[in-house]
Order: structure tokens, then sequence, then C-alpha cells
């Protein structure tokens, strides 16, 4: 357990900081934020698989903000943390 906790300190560490990047970026790179956003999307398919729940209806490619984006991150960081005390 204690090396699944160590991987999401470091992933939720990880999606801050390409928050922080696409935050600088002026232009809204429309590209990394899809990228970013399946990233964050799979994470949420991860955490529901392991709390032995069915995941086949969650979406996985979405269009979607930064806004939506850090909501989404925050999201999976209470949920993990919720599922893995850390």
């Amino acid at each position: 357990m204690k090396t699944l906790e160590q991987m999401f300190l470091h992933l939720n560490w990880a999606n801050q900081r390409i928050i922080e990047a696409l935050h600088t970026n002026k232009t809204e790179d429309q590209e990394a934020l899809r990228l970013f956003s399946h990233i964050l999307l799979a994470e949420r398919i991860w955490l529901t698989r392991l709390e032995g729940k069915d995941s086949t209806q969650l979406p996985i490619w979405t269009e979607e903000g930064l806004s939506r984006c850090q909501e989404r991150a925050r999201e999976n960081k209470k949920s993990y943390d919720a599922y893995l005390p850390i």
C-alpha cells in the first residue's frame, strides 16, 4: 500500500504541475487540454475499478476547459485520498 500511496502523491503533484503549465499558456492549447482531460478521466476510471465498481459507462474522451480540468483534478484527489488514506 505504501507504494500506491507514493504513486498517488506523485500523480497529484504531476497534475498540479500540468495545471500550472496550462495556466501560464495564454493560448489555451486545445490539444493539451484534451489530453489532460483524458488523463484525468482515466484516473477516475481506475479508481472506480479499484473500488470494484463498473466503469464501462464512464467517458474517457471529452472536450473540457482548464477550469473543468482543475475541478476534475480536485475531485480525483479527494476520491483517491478517501480510498488511500495518505
